[in-house]
């Protein structure tokens, strides 16, 4: 083990190494965003579906859950 590694100051991440964490970074933030549209979505889809269903079957319980 060097000093640099004793005392946590290793060599300086190249150019290529940083912009490929950044990069990583930001791909990343975007997925996490895409996921999350996805799933409020998918939330409204199936919010709609059930008020539908519910008014379609008279069915206080559907409706009722369609309200939370």
């Amino acid at each position: 083990m060097n000093d640099s590694m004793k005392t946590g100051q290793g060599s300086p991440a190249s150019p290529a190494e940083t912009e490929s964490t950044k990069r990583a970074s930001t791909d990343r933030a975007h997925q996490i965003i895409r996921t999350s549209w996805i799933g409020i979505a998918t939330n409204v889809l199936l919010a709609g579906f059930k008020a539908v269903v519910g008014i379609l079957s008279s069915s206080v319980a559907i409706v009722m859950d369609y309200g939370e």
